[in-house]
């Protein structure tokens, strides 16, 4: 994030989707604060995901994240959806949450960054 001053404010697309995903960081009884650290000037793609489980342990779940990547591919950062089942049932405002939040920042599974911006992969 940039400083201006004492405060941390998003300058960038990439900046303000990092702030919105860890403002909703459920921390507890709020004893704890934490403070994200991500250089995010080494991040290349952002990939909104929603994928089989990739524990066998629960057959038939999904999971939605967001992913961020640096050079070469590798995963820097990725924020899962909490608590997405109830039971065996996905729960929907859970995928309308992700869901809303892709077509905000550009509804699309795969964004590159350039220069914080989050823009169509040249094809």
């Amino acid at each position: 994030m940039s400083k201006t001053a004492d405060t941390t404010e998003p300058v960038s697309e990439v900046e303000r989707l990092i702030a919105e995903l860890s403002e909703s960081v459920e921390l507890g009884d709020g004893a704890a604060s934490w403070t994200m650290d991500v250089r995010v000037d080494e991040i290349t793609e952002v990939r909104f995901v929603r994928e089989p489980y990739p524990f066998p342990s629960f057959p038939g779940r999904e999971v939605l994240t967001v992913q961020f990547l640096g050079p070469g591919g590798e995963t820097v950062l990725s924020c899962y959806v909490n608590e997405l089942y109830d039971g065996q049932r996905m729960r929907p405002e859970k995928l309308a949450t992700w869901r809303a939040l892709r077509e905000r920042y550009g509804n699309r599974d795969t964004s590159t960054v350039r220069q914080g911006a989050l823009l169509t992969p040249a094809a």
